[in-house]
């Protein structure tokens, strides 16, 4: 089993207290510490439905971006918020949600803010890729 490469600025920007991480980029850290995400959340308790599978190296594991605004669209309308009022709940933009439906790149800790919202664990949220 392996991982993927993880570029030395990813982890060199870390070290200097960035705040935040490319999504794909924190699954491949993720991965190779052997933690989910759940796991870098404070005052969350990652169990074993939080586990990340572990994949051969010719596969990745990716954020399944459509499946979040799946998931934040379908809560969303069960709460009966609009995608302005559910953005402005993140400090975010109803434009940067709706942009998650085309597979737009994201980044933590805003991902894990969305994915504890809907209280669900943060693999159910993922995909494997040969690319």
């Amino acid at each position: 089993m392996g991982h993927r490469p993880i570029a030395v600025g990813t982890v060199a920007g870390l070290t200097k207290g960035k705040r935040m991480i490319e999504g794909d980029s924190a699954l491949q850290v993720c991965l190779w510490l052997g933690e989910p995400p759940e796991s870098f959340v404070p005052g969350v308790v990652a169990g074993a439905e939080h586990a990340l599978p572990l994949l051969p190296s010719h596969q990745i594991l990716r954020w399944d971006l459509r499946r979040l605004y799946d998931g934040l669209d379908r809560r969303r309308i069960e709460k009966g918020v609009t995608w302005r009022d559910l953005a402005a709940s993140f400090g975010t933009t109803s434009s940067v949600l709706r942009h998650l439906k085309e597979g737009s790149r994201s980044a933590l800790p805003a991902l894990m803010d969305w994915i504890l919202w809907l209280d669900r664990p943060a693999v159910e949220f993922t995909r494997v890729s040969s690319r």
